[in-house]
């Protein structure tokens, strides 16, 4: 049926044209608020490590929404042409110590993001140790910027040996996009994503590109935290989206190119539990 919008009452005409607009909008306010109900529930985490984050107005802005965790942050702008960094929010559980960037020297005409360094006492025990790392990208071959990546990773090894010649037994986690699947190729650190069991109903990876899903979201566990620890995907229903070429889902992003599509991420979450005496912290 067809509707000539050129004849008639104009406000009729515009209203007809746009129900099916407002219906959508009415829709995804209460899909909203059903995740806002969802969150709602959720106590939250005591650390948290961001990447892709554009300014530090982001991250301040990010903490006084969720101004009832009592979220502080550290950020560091990083050399990037991009201009995307790393952020660490902590809450006060976590007793910052320390925190600097550790720049990922790459040649005279490429930059990439710093990686971000961070020691504190967490919940009264002993120092706890993070990388927060965002590795830089296969954009133009996997092959052929491996070399990038490997640069930051000798970076990243140079200063877990330092820690390690002051204290053999320091708890370390790194953590971030590593922008490639999962290795063991950081000395003295076990990637805790080679060890995930595998679950038929949940997504194999945290990010999916042309129907495969990758683990480019990784921790890696010093030996003192590898039995201590727990580590999933977050895979919230709202976190996902049917994937209509591939089949199965995949992560509901926020932009498909320059369209808004109000989702969160083309990444999944990644949850790390620590358990200690008379405490599971995350």
């Amino acid at each position: 049926m067809e509707k000539n919008l050129t004849t008639g009452s104009v406000f009729k005409n515009v209203l007809v044209f746009s129900l099916p607009y407002l219906l959508s909008y009415f829709l995804q306010t209460l899909y909203g608020m059903a995740d806002l109900f969802i969150i709602g529930q959720f106590d939250g985490v005591d650390i948290v490590g961001l990447c892709e984050v554009e300014n530090e107005q982001c991250v301040s802005d990010l903490c006084s929404t969720l101004q009832r965790f009592d979220y502080r942050y550290v950020h560091f702008d990083s050399p990037d042409k991009r201009g995307i960094d790393v952020a660490l929010l902590y809450r006060p559980t976590f007793c910052l110590l320390n925190a600097y960037p550790v720049p990922v020297p790459l040649s005279e005409d490429e930059t990439t993001r710093d990686i971000l360094y961070a020691s504190g006492i967490y919940h009264n025990t002993d120092t706890l140790h993070l990388f927060l790392c965002h590795l830089p990208s296969q954009s133009g071959g996997a092959a052929a910027t491996a070399w990038k990546r490997e640069a930051a990773v000798a970076v990243l090894q140079q200063h877990i040996d330092s820690i390690f010649a002051l204290s053999p037994k320091a708890q370390i986690v790194v953590m971030g996009d590593m922008n490639t699947a999962p290795e063991e190729n950081i000395h003295g650190l076990h990637n805790a994503m080679l060890r995930l069991p595998k679950h038929s109903d949940s997504p194999q990876g945290t990010h999916k590109y042309q129907g495969r899903w990758a683990f480019l979201d990784q921790f890696y566990l010093s030996d003192t935290l590898l039995y201590t620890t727990d580590v999933q995907v977050y895979s919230a229903p709202y976190l996902l989206e049917d994937d209509m070429r591939y089949l199965d889902t995949k992560p509901r992003r926020t932009y498909i190119g320059y369209r808004y599509q109000t989702g969160y991420s083309d990444h999944l979450p990644i949850l790390l539990t620590i358990q200690y005496k008379t405490d599971c912290l995350k």
